[in-house]
Formats: C-alpha cells, structure tokens, sequence
C-alpha cells in the first residue's frame, strides 16, 4: 500500500477515535435557567437549552417554611434493612443522580453515626438546615429508639424536614450487625400524633383518583400512586397531598410534625427506580406542607433561549423552571424574597 494512503487512512482513524472520546467527555446537552423580580409586579424567567424540548415553569407560595442547604441520605451497609446492599446502592445512586439533575443542594450519603450526630448538632445549635432521606425502611437504633424521646423525633419537634419511604415509619429498628426488630403499635402516635391506623397496612395498592393538591403534582409532572404506605390524611391537620389516593390513604403527603416545626413527607412505596425521580422533584422544588400552585406555564424551546413573565403575588415566593417532560434534562427552583 502506498505510505501516503495508508498515512491517510491512519489519520482519518485517529481523528474518528478522538472525536468519540470528545463526544464521551463533552455533555451533549446544555442547559440552564434563571429568574428574578421585576419593579412592575412581574417574576421573569428564562430557559436556555441546546436542544429541543418541552419546559414547565411553577410559581410556588408559601415555600419560606424551610432553608434547605443540604441533603443527607441514610445508608449504612452495618444495619440491617429490607433490601440487599446492592438494591439500596443502585436505587440511592439513582436518587442522587436525579438530584443532580435538579440542581439540588449539596448531598451527601451518611451513615448511622454520622447521621446521629448531624441531628444532634442541629438540636443544640436550634438551626435546621439540613434535609434527610430515608429509604431503608428502616430507622437506625442510633436516632430512633421506638419512643418519642428519640434523636430523630426531638430533631422533627425543632425543624427538621425528613422524607420517608420503604415501609410503615416507625415501625422497624436496625440495629449494628443484628437484626432488626420490630414495633408492633405507637409509631402513630409517635410521628403523627395520630393511632396507628393513620398508615396503611402494608398491603401492596395503587390510586387512581387524583388527591386534593393534584395542581401542585402536575405542575410538577409527579405522579406517584403507590398506596402501600400511604397515609390516612383525616388525623392530619397541617399537609398537602400531591399524589393519589385510595380507601382513604394518599400516595404522597408533607406534613407538619404534629408537635414541633418539623416536616415529614410520606411516599407511600419503596425505593423503586421509579420512585427516584419523583423524590428529587418534591425535594428540589421546595415545596412543603403549606405550598400552594400560584402559575404554571408550559412552552417548547428549540435550541435556544425562552423568556417570560408571571404575575407577582408579592411576598416569598419559588420559582420551579424545569426542562423535559417526562424525563427530566435539568430543573431548578428559585428562591424569590419578598418583594
């Protein structure tokens, strides 16, 4: 073979190599928001992305309850819990991933001693920043042990904002290199103030009808109705349900701890591939037990920058601007003062 062509073909081959590893390092997608107030009653916003998509933007009221800045997911292979090592790894990377997506704060997987002195901190100091997931289904000993004097119970009284899902909350206790034990009655009194009965069984079931605050889930392209765990909302007082319901029990529900400032949110499944979108969306919107859906707009960009404007209702106030529906590309939530 003549050495230019094969110098010819050598090359074409070496730029064919490199522009896939340029391809495999380079995102393909690009894409960003932002918002702000403007002086004549107006919110703008704007939407860049280089590629074609739908987009949602949501002006949320009453989202002041909390600051957030940041998350902790429990998981510590030393404690028992429902699901092998290898599940919860896959589904919390999962999570965390969809959290990046949405631009969430900073999040870090912690384990059961770390946890309890997280929460420790955040009780002596009296300042609640933090956010925490639990999806083992299953509290360690080192925060809860089975009464209303547990770290984790004197955390929700002072502020803290906890999601749960895997299982009927309270009723299960790991302990380090044993097994895990198992509470019979109380946990609903001791979480919600409420009998026991306030939770759902256990029984696999799924909802069909929208809950009451279903304005606020499809805002948020949330819907999530697994019952299994769900919650009775009639012994609540201060919540919004954003999933479905069925025979009484809601698939998703924030509530306010019902003897402190604290939040709960309650997924009424497991911690399923497709339960990991839906939690990083109710986390990373900010929404919370007193969130109320001001505006939705939806519109579709291509390849460029997209702007608008919502009305201001004055006050603090969020705005969700989230890109791709149902799979999610990038999302991020505007913490708006007072105007």
């Amino acid at each position: 073979m003549d050495k230019r062509i094969f110098a010819t073909i050598f090359a074409t081959i070496i730029a064919v190599i490199l522009a896939g590893q340029i391809l495999a390092y380079v995102p393909l997608y690009h894409s960003s928001a932002d918002a702000w107030r403007n002086d004549d009653c107006s919110i703008g916003y704007s939407v860049d992305t280089n590629a074609s998509s739908v987009y949602t933007a949501s002006l949320f009221g009453g989202v002041d309850t909390y600051s957030i800045e940041r998350v902790l997911i429990y998981y510590d292979p030393e404690y028992p819990a429902h699901h092998s090592d290898k599940y919860l790894e896959d589904k919390i990377m999962l999570t965390v991933s969809e959290l990046r997506l949405r631009n969430s704060p900073e999040t870090t997987v912690v384990n059961a001693e770390y946890t309890k002195e997280t929460l420790l901190h955040e009780i002596e100091s009296g300042t609640y920043r933090t956010a925490l997931l639990m999806m083992t289904g299953v509290f360690p000993d080192t925060i809860y042990n089975g009464t209303a004097d547990s770290p984790i119970v004197n955390w929700l009284k002072g502020g803290g904002v906890l999601y749960w899902l895997g299982d009927i909350i309270g009723t299960y206790v790991a302990c380090r290199g044993e097994s895990i034990l198992s509470q019979q009655y109380g946990y609903g009194e001791v979480f919600f103030g409420s009998p026991d009965c306030v939770i759902a069984s256990g029984k696999i079931n799924y909802a069909s009808d929208p809950s009451p605050d279903s304005d606020v889930a499809s805002s948020l392209g949330i819907s999530y109705n697994i019952t299994t765990f769900g919650i009775n909302t009639r012994y609540l007082e201060q919540y919004i349900s954003i999933g479905y319901t069925k025979d009484g029990y809601d698939s998703l529900v924030l509530t306010k701890f019902h003897s402190g400032e604290g939040m709960i949110a309650i997924f009424g499944g497991d911690a399923s591939s497709d339960a990991a979108p839906t939690l990083a969306q109710t986390v990373c919107s900010m929404v919370n037990y007193s969130t109320s859906l001001i505006h939705t707009e939806r519109g579709t960009i291509t390849m460029g920058t997209a702007c608008g404007l919502i009305q201001d209702t004055g006050g603090t106030v969020c705005i969700y601007i989230c890109i791709g529906t149902p799979l999610v590309t990038y999302a991020r939530s505007f913490n708006i003062g007072k105007a």
